[in-house]
C-alpha cells in the first residue's frame, strides 16, 4: 500500500507536462479512448489543448457521439434548455436541489452566432432584411431583440429558429451553431412542423419537415442540404406540432379530420423512420378526444403523452414501442395548471414537466404531490412571458464537423475511424 502511494507521488511530481502526455502516448490507444470517454465534459474541453494528437481525438465526431452513448444517462448532463430573447439553461441537478415553491435562476447561454445577429439588428441592413420580411408575413415583436423558438433537438444539438427567418443548428453547451436554409416551398405562408434525429446508419443527423401536411423534405447535416422524399401519405391528416425523437425515429402527433363533418376525429402518430425514410402509424389510448389539450414527449425513454383535463391530468405512457396495446395511464396529477408538457423524469422516477408554458413542475408519484419552481422576472424581461423548453443532454457533438472530409491528425483518430470505438462500446 505504501509502494503505490510513493508512485503516486512521483507521479504527481513530475516537472513537465510533455511527461504526462509522453507516458500516456505509450498506452494502448483502446485504453486512452476508454477513459476520456468516461471523463467529464468541462475536463475534455481543457485536455483539447494537451497536444495535438488530443485535440484531434476530442473533436473527432465519432469520439463525440461515442462519449455521449457511454454517458447519456448521467443525470449530471442533463439539463433544460429555456428560450425567449435568449436562451438558457438549468441543470437538473439545480431544479432537484432547489427549494419548494422556490425561484429558479437559469444560466443565460452565450451562443456567438445568435449574439452577432441581435447586434445587427440596429444596422441599416438588417432593417432592410426586417422589412422585407415582414411583407412576406413575418411576425415581429416590440422587442427589436430576436425571439428564439425551440423546434427539436437530438443528441445535445437543438434545431432553433429566430424572429429575423433564420434558422440554426445549436450545441447549447460549446455554443457552436450552424445556420441552415429553409425547406423549399412555393407559397410565402406555409405551415411547418419540424423534427430532428440521429440516423445510425449513416452516421448522420437529420431535420425533417412536413410543409403544409403535404411536402416531407429531409435536411442532411453531412450533406448541408435539403432534399424532397415526396409526399406525406396520409390524406387529410393534420400535424400541429414539432417532431418528438425517439429509437432513431420521429414522431407527430395528428388529427385525420376526413370525417369532421360527422365530428368523428382519429388521433394518431406519425412515426417517421431515420434509416429507411418510411412513415407508419401508430396508436394513441382511447382516451384522446378533440375535446383534450394535450402534449407529448419522452419519459424513461418510453413515448409520452399528458391528457390535460379542467383541474387534473392524466399521463400516459407507451410501455413497449411501436405496441399500441402497451399504452398505460401511468400518473394522474391533480393541479390547476391549464396544460403539462412532459420533459424527462429525474431522481426515483419524479417526472418533470413545463406548466403553462412558465414554470416547471416536478411530480412525487409516491405522496401524490406537486412541487413548483417558478422562473425568474428576468428570464424575458420586465414582466414574466411564456418560454419554450427543452431537454438536452451536454454532449460535445459539432454541427459544424459533419460534412467536412476529416483529415486524421494521429493514430488514435485512425483507431476512431476504424472501429475501436466501437469494440469499446461493446465493453461498456
Amino acid at each position: 500500500m505504501k509502494k503505490q502511494s510513493d508512485s503516486e507521488e512521483v507521479i504527481a511530481k513530475r516537472p513537465t507536462i510533455e511527461r504526462n502526455v509522453s507516458m500516456a502516448s505509450d498506452l494502448p490507444d483502446e485504453i486512452i479512448v476508454n477513459i476520456l470517454s468516461r471523463l467529464p465534459l468541462k475536463s475534455l474541453m481543457r485536455f483539447r489543448c494537451v497536444c495535438k494528437p488530443w485535440l484531434a481525438l476530442l473533436s473527432h465526431p465519432r469520439f463525440s457521439e461515442f462519449h455521449f452513448q457511454c454517458s447519456k444517462e448521467d443525470l449530471r448532463r442533463k439539463s433544460i434548455l429555456l428560450s425567449n430573447l435568449y436562451l438558457y439553461s438549468l441543470s437538473c441537478e439545480t431544479i432537484l436541489c432547489s427549494a419548494e415553491d422556490g425561484e429558479l435562476i437559469p444560466d443565460q447561454l452565450h451562443i456567438p452566432l445568435i449574439k452577432d445577429i441581435n447586434e445587427a439588428i440596429e444596422t441599416k441592413t438588417f432593417r432592410k432584411i426586417r422589412k422585407d420580411l415582414e411583407e412576406e408575413g413575418f411576425f415581429f415583436r416590440e422587442n427589436r431583440k430576436c425571439r428564439i423558438d425551440i423546434l427539436c433537438s437530438c443528441n445535445g444539438l437543438v434545431h432553433v429558429r429566430l424572429a429575423v427567418g433564420l434558422f440554426l443548428i445549436v450545441n447549447p453547451y460549446t455554443g457552436e451553431s450552424k445556420k441552415i436554409a429553409e425547406p423549399q416551398h412555393s407559397r410565402k405562408l406555409v405551415t411547418v412542423v419540424y423534427g430532428m434525429g440521429y440516423d445510425g446508419s449513416t452516421d448522420d443527423y437529420k431535420v425533417v419537415a412536413i410543409v403544409d401536411v403535404c411536402k416531407v423534405s429531409v435536411y442532411s447535416l453531412r450533406s448541408n442540404a435539403w432534399r424532397s422524399i415526396g409526399r406525406f401519405p396520409y390524406d387529410k391528416y393534420v400535424c400541429v406540432e414539432n417532431g418528438i425523437h425517439l429509437r432513431e425515429a420521429i414522431h407527430w402527433l395528428g388529427c385525420d379530420n376526413s370525417c369532421s363533418k360527422q365530428n368523428i376525429f382519429k388521433y394518431s402518430f406519425a412515426a417517421f423512420d431515420l434509416a429507411s425514410e418510411e412513415f407508419r402509424e401508430m396508436k394513441v389510448p382511447n382516451e384522446i378526444s378533440p375535446s383534450n389539450i394535450w402534449e407529448v414527449g419522452v419519459l424513461g425513454e418510453c413515448l409520452c403523452m399528458v391528457v390535460n383535463r379542467v383541474d387534473h391530468h392524466h399521463v400516459w405512457i407507451m410501455k413497449e414501442y411501436g405496441v399500441d396495446q402497451s399504452w398505460t395511464k401511468q400518473f394522474t396529477i391533480s393541479t390547476p395548471e391549464y396544460s403539462l408538457k412532459p420533459l424527462c423524469f429525474l431522481h426515483n422516477d419524479e417526472p418533470l414537466f413545463l406548466a403553462d408554458n412558465s414554470c416547471l413542475i416536478l411530480f412525487n408519484p409516491n405522496e401524490g404531490r406537486c412541487k413548483h419552481l417558478f422562473l425568474p422576472r428576468c428570464l424575458d424581461g420586465s414582466e414574466p412571458k411564456p418560454c419554450d423548453a427543452e431537454v438536452y443532454a451536454k454532449s460535445l457533438v459539432s454541427p459544424n464537423e459533419f460534412g467536412r472530409k476529416w483529415k486524421e491528425q494521429s493514430r488514435m483518430g485512425n483507431n476512431v475511424e476504424e472501429g475501436t470505438l466501437k469494440g469499446n462500446l461493446r465493453d461498456v
